[in-house]
């Protein structure tokens, strides 16, 4: 049988493991992961996709969790599908979402 004082350390222990996940629970951020953009014509800027991804990567990094593009890219190729793919297939972005545990994905041309 285990004494009382062994008991209430559990007690307390247990307690504030649950308040201490109720905090992160809180104070949880939504997920966001934002793609490099694709560049149809030659605008004169070199890499400007992914200049325009990371100049909207900085305005969200204070509000949201973002989700590193170099992190995107590479469940991209794990999953075998591109960002046309995402584009055209919910399933597909249903897949991708769910593994980057993502709130909002952003991409463009």
């Amino acid at each position: 049988m285990t004494s009382k004082s062994a008991t209430a350390t559990r007690s307390r222990r247990l307690f504030r493991a649950i308040r201490f996940q109720r905090f992160l629970a809180n104070n949880r951020r939504d997920r966001v992961a934002v793609a490099d953009f694709e560049v149809i014509n030659d605008i004169g800027v070199q890499r400007a996709g992914h200049a325009i991804a990371e100049e909207l990567i900085g305005h969200f990094r204070p509000k949201f969790d973002v989700v590193e593009t170099s992190q995107s890219n590479k469940l991209l190729d794990d999953l075998k599908i591109s960002q046309t793919d995402l584009a055209d297939d919910e399933g597909n972005r249903s897949e991708f979402g769910h593994w980057l545990r993502l709130g909002m994905w952003y991409w463009g041309a």
